[in-house]
C-alpha cells in the first residue's frame, strides 16, 4: 500500500498499511501538504487506517522574549478541517497535543521528545491498551525537507538554518534510487518513522502541493513564520525576515 508521486525533485512515496497512522502537524507547509497527502493515500489504498495527527506547542514559562513563538493550535486545527472536508471518507482525528517547556534547550531535544511521547500515548489510547508496543503497528509520519542550495543564501540567512538539513538523511537511505523519501524502520520491526520529503528541498513541496492544485489554499491555511511577539505585531503577520520565511518565499519563487 504505497501510492509514488513523481516530482522533479526526487519521487515522493506515501505508504499506508498501517491500520493506525500519525503525522506530526507542526502548522507549517510541509507538515500541512503531508497530513493531505496521507489522507488521500489511505482514502485509495487503506480507507479502514485512523490518521492521527499530533501537534506539540513550544511553550515559554519563563517569559524570554528570545523564546515565544506563536500557539500554533488554532492554525493545525484549520488544516485539519480542510483536510477532513476535503478526504470526508477517511477517519482523520482532531489534533492531539502536548507542549514542549524549555524547547530551546539541549539542541531541540525537548521538542523531539515530546513528538515521541506523544506518538506512544495517542498509538495506545487508539488501541485501548496502556502496553501496547506503538513500534510493532504504526507508521508515523514527518514532513522535513532538506535544505536549499548551499550557494542559496537566502539574504545571508544561511546561518539560520538547521544545519542537519544540510545533507542527505544519514541514518537511512531512500526508499529507491530516484526517490527522496526516507524511511526508519523500528528495531526491524513493522514501525516505520516516514520522511517523504526528506532528501529534496522545499521546492518538491510547492511543486507537488502546484501540481494538485493545492498551493494557493495551504499558502493561506499555513504558517512557517518563525518570528518573535515583536517582529509579528504579535503574530497577526508573519515577520518576512527569518529562515522559514525566506526559505519558504524562495522556494515558492523557484519550483
Amino acid at each position: 500500500m504505497i501510492k509514488i508521486y513523481n516530482t522533479p525533485y526526487g519521487d515522493v512515496h506515501i505508504p499506508v498499511e498501517s491500520p493506525i497512522i500519525t503525522v506530526r502537524t507542526s502548522g507549517g507547509f510541509d507538515s500541512g501538504l503531508l497530513l493531505y497527502l496521507v489522507a488521500q493515500t489511505c482514502a485509495e489504498l487503506n480507507p479502514s487506517a485512523v490518521i492521527q495527527p499530533i501537534t506539540v506547542v513550544r511553550t515559554n514559562q519563563d517569559d524570554t522574549p528570545n523564546w515565544h513563538r506563536v500557539d500554533n493550535r488554532p492554525i493545525v486545527d484549520k488544516i485539519v478541517e480542510w483536510v477532513q472536508t476535503q478526504v470526508p471518507t477517511v477517519d482523520v482525528k482532531t489534533k492531539q497535543w502536548t507542549d514542549a517547556i524549555e524547547w530551546w534547550t539541549n539542541g531541540n531535544v525537548s521538542y523531539t521528545d515530546a513528538q515521541r511521547n506523544l506518538v506512544k500515548q495517542n498509538y495506545r489510547a487508539l488501541t485501548e491498551d496502556d502496553n501496547a508496543d506503538y513500534v510493532c503497528s504504526i507508521h508515523d509520519f514527518n514532513g522535513v525537507t532538506k535544505n536549499p542550495p548551499v550557494p542559496m543564501t537566502i539574504n545571508n540567512m544561511h546561518q539560520h538554518r538547521e544545519i542537519k538539513r544540510d545533507v542527505n538523511d544519514k541514518n537511512a537511505p531512500a526508499i529507491t534510487e530516484n526517490s527522496c523519501t526516507v524511511v526508519h524502520n523500528k528495531d526491524g520491526r513493522d514501525g516505520r518513522f516516514v520522511e517523504p520529503f526528506r532528501n529534496a528541498d522545499k521546492r518538491v513541496v510547492m511543486w507537488l502541493s502546484n501540481n494538485l492544485g493545492i498551493l494557493e489554499t495551504l499558502d493561506t491555511l499555513t504558517r512557517s513564520c518563525e518570528g518573535g511577539r515583536e517582529e509579528t505585531d504579535n503574530w497577526t503577520k508573519v515577520c518576512g525576515t527569518c529562515w522559514w520565511c525566506q526559505e519558504r518565499d524562495w522556494a515558492k519563487s523557484a519550483y
